[in-house]
C-alpha cells in the first residue's frame, strides 16, 4: 500500500511567488532597452565640400534610398557626413545602402563606422 502525501501551500507562499514573478518581469521590461543594438553609422566623404545645393540634392538622394530613415550627425561637415541609421536595418541592407551611396558622383568614399562594429 503506497502512501501519497500532499503538501498544501499556504497563501502567503503563492503571493510571494506571484510578487517575485511580477518584479522579475518588470525588471526585464525596464532593462530591455539597455540591451538594444546601437544605431549604425555610415561615414560619407565627398569629392569636394558640398554647397547648399549639393547638400539638398544628396539629401534627396538619401531619402530615395533610406526613406527618411536616417539622420545626419551634428558633428558632420560639408566635406564629410556621418549618417546615423537605426539598428532595425540588417547588415546586408546597410551594405546595399553603402553600395548605392558610392554610385553617386560627388561621393569619394562611403563606409560603415568600424569603431562601432568592434564595440
Amino acid at each position: 500500500m503506497a502512501a501519497y502525501f500532499t503538501v498544501q501551500e499556504n497563501k502567503s507562499g503563492t503571493c510571494l511567488k506571484a510578487f517575485s514573478f511580477i518584479i522579475s518581469f518588470s525588471l526585464l521590461i525596464i532593462t530591455s532597452p539597455l540591451f538594444a543594438q546601437p544605431e549604425q553609422r555610415i561615414i560619407v566623404q565627398f569629392q569636394h565640400p558640398l554647397t547648399q545645393e549639393d547638400s539638398s540634392k544628396f539629401d534627396r538622394y538619401l531619402k530615395d534610398i533610406l526613406e527618411d530613415n536616417y539622420k545626419v550627425a551634428s558633428h558632420s561637415s560639408r566635406s564629410r557626413w556621418i549618417l546615423v541609421i537605426p539598428s532595425s536595418l540588417t547588415a546586408d541592407a546597410i551594405n546595399n545602402v553603402i553600395i548605392n551611396i558610392k554610385k553617386n558622383s560627388i561621393v569619394k568614399y562611403a563606409e560603415s563606422d568600424q569603431l562601432l562594429r568592434k564595440q
